[in-house]
């Protein structure tokens, strides 16, 4: 029988955080994008990006990001991609939000806190359940969804080096030595 490893439950673990996360975590990151970009237009204007692109390359800094407030709520946005920016777009400090974009932010980031907490609570959740199992044919019998996480048998993560003799040691460093 297979002793279940820490390494292995966290492969599992990992997996299943990834499974159940992965798409709500790039719908946040695009609202965020486009929240960003939200803020850019209404700041110079719904041609804004047209009228940069026409500016010869280097003249605009490229920025990946751009820092806003609402209130309490302070924060970076980054775009999806760098894009270029006039300086005061995001390196003088934040650029304050309407109070229509402003309430975009504060919804963001309660949903993005939201989804910390979901996160954190499914990932205890998980390591208390994986701790349950001793083996992983323990783990194949109770849980095979879980199971077909885990890579095939033959490939069972780190190969563990043999234990060395001092006795062979010693005479391999002696023969480094009558070498040198």
């Amino acid at each position: 029988m297979a002793r279940l490893a820490d390494y292995q439950r966290d492969k599992v673990r990992s997996a299943i955080m990834s499974e159940t996360f992965e798409a709500r975590g790039k719908e946040l990151k695009k609202r965020e994008a486009a929240l960003a970009t939200k803020v850019i237009l209404d700041r110079y204007g719904q041609d804004a990006f047209a009228r940069f692109a026409e500016v010869p390359v280097g003249w605009l800094p490229m920025a990946s990001y751009v820092n806003v407030a609402f209130g309490n709520h302070r924060r970076t946005l980054h775009f999806e991609e760098s894009r270029a920016l006039p300086a005061d777009a995001y390196q003088r400090g934040t650029l304050e939000l309407s109070e229509r974009l402003g309430r975009q932010l504060v919804k963001l980031d309660e949903d993005e806190q939201r989804f910390a907490e979901d996160r954190g609570q499914l990932a205890d959740r998980l390591r208390r359940a994986l701790r349950q199992f001793r083996t992983e044919a323990e783990l194949r019998e109770r849980w095979p969804e879980a199971h077909a996480k885990l890579a095939a048998p033959g490939n069972r993560g780190p190969v563990a080096v043999p234990a060395i003799r001092p006795e062979d040691l010693n005479a391999e460093i002696e023969r480094l030595r009558r070498v040198a």
